[in-house]
């Protein structure tokens, strides 16, 4: 098969996956439509799962004994345009959709309406309240609006299961909600169908779904602040099998929020965090200006001094930066060995092409949340995002390590092709296999199903494999690179390094100077992750890759340059490991970060392991990233100081 038909081929392929329901790309549209609803049209509400900010293992709203709903209701809902429907990310977040019982239908408010009495066994009682002492919530969904709990000028994502820190030994349940929907009249500008509606009747949108937890002891709503909340014993010894009765009030309340403006509310932001923000990119932008003045000393002063020793003037220096003025001088006199292959050419193509396709993953991604293609309400939409994007640039990846590996001489080409293609997805598909086998055992939501992980293995070997190896097909077919310098046949020995300039002291004192450009954002990014909030802060995250990105080159090409004037040749794997090695910085800080967490607890050894093993995914990927980066720029580097040399 010839290479433009195998693209061609692929790339139908891809559209079709694309396209089905668990990695549909409308689903990263979430602002472009939206649901009009008449009045009297039944709201369908979703329970997602329960969390915990103590215990990061997500479960499933019935593996507790909750109402379900009628029978009759399903069929319905399966009928009807919202079906609920999740995507492959939100699979992997360990969401599901299922359908509550709570009968809402626009604008009829409810004051008081039983659910049912729910039978709880004895097993069931101990698992409701080791959960309420797990500070458990319930994630609830209308319209793609989770429910929230509003404390002052603060909300809560999702609702408690209960109380444990009530006294008299007891816990209580919550068992009524309080539902409050705030609703938008669009006009004919803002919706299609309400100018169609306009002479029949009203449409109306969701733009608000609040809930009230109360705890009551009959099936009675609360109506008196001395209301007996429904407590269970705190001591295990005298719980028995309960009923539980779940009531629930529905109140509808005009707003003049419209539709696209329904989550700025639940993504406003503290002055506190804002303050944080901003001295995070200030700090970004000093450390930036440093490395780069520090860069320019260093390159001016040692040129400048090469120049003294033979009487050239700094003017000399301005206007012909690579003069041939003596072959014999600091770097230049390395420039037959220059450009000699390093040991493990093809380990470093590899690493240089899964961190060219990373590279490539997060430029778009930080694009796409940047534009609001992405929305930050759904990070399920984000991972499916970053998967579609991963799969399609793998053919990008594969081509930057083949040239690179044509141009430093190497001819084991197989392994490179496969290297790229299966290293660092087998690295992380496998982590997720060890993770997702915990969760199963646990029970959990955050156990992907069969079909997901089939899925998730056919995008890696039926489409991401054939992409590589077109890509590096492709690569090798190019000519390779052209070095300014011819490489001696005889290797010049290489004069033993100060100690400062040995690995890996320089390799880990540079790769500070990346980590410190990010530490700040990678707290509020833990943050989002760990205490599972909503992350929107892109325009400064892409600010914040600005200048990674520009820190990343400094500091390379400043140990690069270093080495060179010492007489070290070998500056392929040292421009590589400068950069890169901020990557075990973020480790060890996101360890730190797990130590020191509110709600930390080494018993939760599961959900500590699930930390920690995203955590070594996260580094391992920041690392090839960063690595990359700082090779590609000292490459760029070094062919443009030796570009004017002679060959001997």
């Amino acid at each position: 098969m010839k290479l433009p038909s195998a693209y061609a081929f692929l790339f139908v392929l891809l559209l079709s996956l694309i396209s089905s329901p668990q990695l549909s790309v409308a689903a990263l549209l979430p602002g472009l439509s939206a649901n009009d609803f008449t009045r009297d049209e039944p709201l369908n509400i979703f329970a997602n799962k329960m969390v915990s900010n103590e215990n990061r293992i997500p479960y499933d709203y019935f593996t507790l004994p909750f109402c379900l709903p009628s029978a009759q209701r399903k069929r319905a809902v399966k009928s009807s345009r919202d079906q609920g429907r999740l995507g492959i990310g939100q699979i992997l977040q360990g969401e599901r959709s299922r359908l509550v019982p709570y009968d809402v239908r626009l604008l009829q408010d409810v004051r008081c309406a039983q659910v049912c009495n729910a039978s709880f066994s004895l097993e069931d009682v101990n698992l409701l309240v080791s959960r309420i002492a797990k500070n458990y919530r319930v994630r609830l969904t209308l319209d793609e609006l989770p429910v929230v709990v509003r404390w002052n000028k603060t909300y809560t994502l999702g609702y408690p299961l209960g109380d444990n820190t009530a006294s008299k030994g007891e816990v209580h349940v919550i068992n009524h909600l309080s539902f409050t929907i705030m609703y938008h009249i669009p006009d004919e500008y803002e919706s299609l169908a309400a100018a169609a509606y306009k002479r029949q009747e009203k449409v109306y949108r969701i733009v608000g779904f609040e809930v009230s937890p109360a705890s009551v002891s009959s099936s009675d709503c609360p109506s008196a602040e001395s209301r007996a909340p429904f407590a269970i014993p705190a001591a295990r010894g005298k719980r028995t099998a309960t009923q539980i009765p779940f009531t629930y009030s529905v109140r509808f309340v005009e707003s003049r929020v419209r539709w696209s403006s329904r989550f700025d509310t639940l993504l406003k932001v503290s002055r506190e965090r804002q303050k944080m923000q901003l001295f995070a990119i200030s700090n970004s932008i000093m450390l930036a200006i440093v490395l780069t003045a520090s860069l320019a000393v260093v390159l001016f002063r040692t040129l400048r001094r090469d120049c003294a020793r033979f009487g050239l003037s700094a003017s000399d220096l301005i206007d012909d930066f690579n003069d041939d003025f003596d072959n014999d001088v600091g770097w230049r006199m390395l420039r037959g060995d220059v450009f000699r292959a390093p040991a493990a050419a093809g380990m470093l193509s590899v690493l240089c092409g899964s961190g060219a396709q990373l590279v490539i993953v997060t430029f778009v991604t930080l694009l796409f949340a940047l534009l609001g293609i992405v929305s930050p309400h759904r990070r399920g939409d984000l991972i499916t995002g970053l998967i579609i994007i991963w799969v399609a640039s793998s053919g990008f990846g594969g081509y930057v390590a083949a040239r690179l590996h044509k141009a430093m001489g190497g001819v084991r080409w197989k392994l490179v092709t496969f290297g790229v293609a299966l290293v660092l997805p087998g690295i992380a598909f496998s982590t997720f296999f060890v993770i997702n086998l915990f969760l199963w055992m646990m029970g959990s939501t955050g156990a992907a199903p069969f079909l997901t992980i089939f899925m998730l293995l056919f995008l890696w070997l039926g489409v991401s494999v054939p992409l590589a190896f077109a890509g590096t097909y492709a690569g090798y077919r190019r000519k390779s690179y052209d070095f300014p310098v011819r490489t001696n046949q005889i290797p010049r020995p290489i004069p033993l390094q100060p100690s400062y300039l040995r690995a890996p002291y320089v390799h880990l004192l540079a790769g500070i100077l990346p980590f410190g450009v990010v530490c700040i954002e990678l707290r509020v990014i833990l943050n989002s992750v760990y205490l599972d909030e909503f992350y929107h802060f892109f325009g400064f995250l892409v600010a914040v890759f600005t200048l990674l990105a520009i820190t990343c080159a400094e500091v390379s090409v400043v140990v690069v340059f270093v080495k060179l004037s010492n007489s070290d040749y070998g500056w392929w794997w040292n421009s590589w490991f400068a950069s890169s090695t901020s990557g075990a910085y973020v480790f060890l800080y996101s360890i730190y970060y797990l130590l020191t967490s509110p709600g930390a607890d080494p018993k939760n050894v599961v959900s500590n392991f699930l930390f920690i093993a995203y955590s070594v995914i996260a580094s391992l990927c920041f690392s090839l990233l960063t690595g990359t980066i700082g090779f590609m720029s000292s490459l760029a580097f070094v062919r443009r100081i030796y570009s004017d040399s002679i060959d001997d």
